[in-house]
């Protein structure tokens, strides 16, 4: 299958089965999108709405539609996952793009476990989501789902968040952040927030590539995005993703062979540090409940869903509830994800549904749930 990588939203962009008709149409649209939502770019309307805060703002529909399902899955999770940690990451030190702040010792400046050198292996046998291999190592796949749904994909529905929110303790507080009309498009955030849609544009953004793709007649593809990736259809020879080792991306910590479309994120508390003013060392992955850099036993969390955005929204909430309680919520949330837990003495651990996504788990390894 074709396949190609550029740079854009700080990340290495691989695409596999898309047509050279494609190529410059995917360049042009993850540089529209950068532009429209890095929290980074003064003149990106992210930027100007962040501005407005407390004032009424007139979106166009790219922002709305992505602040909009973050902000759904903001309020599914109650708060656990956050698009309003703008402020937040600002007051932490990351006020501007990675590679203009102090690294911290040991940090190759890649966003996560398969950020750099992890996509741009679409192309080269190495790394999206893991890596990804193609050529007779794992038999022909059924490809029954695609990864593309949309919200409606979610499942699990919305009932019941007080056993799933983590501990979140206000759900008043998520519930005010901001306030979003469909019919007119505008949103209105409270005086005190900024919005960083950071890993979720990633997700939507590849999502809808492979969505254009599909409706063009583009049967089988895979579009990562640093941790992100969608597959949909398969491959005769199959596919097969290796999840890196957070410490040695080069290496997997282990693999798995989808029997159908797929998303795919990978969350990390390894890469992507630095050094604030003060010397501490903090990371880009933040806890709504402290506003501080996480702290949990999980080193890095994979979750595989019906949805890449689900996907990347979840693996964030796997890894901020740690090693017990992330596959736990997981299963509670939604069963038909499953989820691979790397612990910083590098065991793993799975929950979820992992048959349907061909992960075989080793014995060595802890199952929950």
């Amino acid at each position: 299958m074709e396949n190609d990588s550029f740079r854009a939203m700080n990340t290495t962009i691989a695409t596999q089965g898309l047509p050279v008709r494609w190529r410059a149409q995917a360049r042009s649209w993850f540089a529209f999108a950068e532009a429209q939502l890095s929290r980074f770019l003064p003149d990106s309307e992210l930027s100007k709405l962040n501005r407005a805060a407390g004032g009424p703002f007139l979106a166009t529909p790219l922002l709305y539609q992505v602040l909009a399902e973050a902000d759904r899955y903001h309020r599914e999770t109650v708060g656990l996952f956050s698009p309003y940690l703008g402020r937040v990451m600002e007051r932490l030190g990351y006020g501007e793009s990675f590679e203009r702040l102090s690294p911290a010792e040991g940090n190759d400046g890649s966003s996560c476990c398969a950020d750099g050198a992890a996509a741009e292996g679409i192309a080269h046998g190495g790394r999206i989501a893991g890596r990804i291999e193609l050529g007779g190592k794992v038999p022909a796949a059924d490809a029954r789902g695609d990864g593309l749904a949309g919200a409606d994909a979610r499942g699990g529905g919305l009932a019941d968040r007080n056993t799933r929110n983590g501990g979140l303790a206000n759900a008043s507080e998520c519930f005010s952040a901001a306030e979003l009309d469909p019919g007119s498009r505008a949103i209105r955030l409270r005086a005190d927030v900024a919005v960083d849609l950071g890993g979720i544009a990633k997700g939507w953004t590849a999502r809808h590539l492979a969505k254009l793709a599909r409706q063009d007649g583009v049967r089988t593809g895979a579009v990562g995005a640093g941790g992100d990736l969608i597959l949909w259809g398969c491959p005769p020879e199959g596919w097969r993703i290796g999840v890196a080792d957070p410490w040695r991306p080069e290496r997997d910590a282990t693999s798995l062979t989808p029997r159908r479309g797929a998303g795919i994120a990978t969350s990390s508390a390894v890469k992507r540090r630095w050094q604030d003013r003060g010397g501490s060392v903090r990371h880009h992955l933040v806890d709504p409940r402290t506003g501080d850099s996480a702290r949990t036993d999980l080193a890095q969390a994979t979750v595989i869903a019906p949805d890449a955005v689900m996907a990347e929204v979840y693996a964030k909430c796997a890894l901020l509830l740690g090693a017990d309680e992330g596959p736990a919520w997981l299963e509670r949330t939604n069963p038909r994800c499953a989820m691979i837990g790397v612990r910083y003495d590098g065991s793993l651990v799975y929950g979820g549904d992992l048959q349907t996504y061909g992960i075989e788990e080793r014995a060595s390894d802890e199952r929950i749930g």
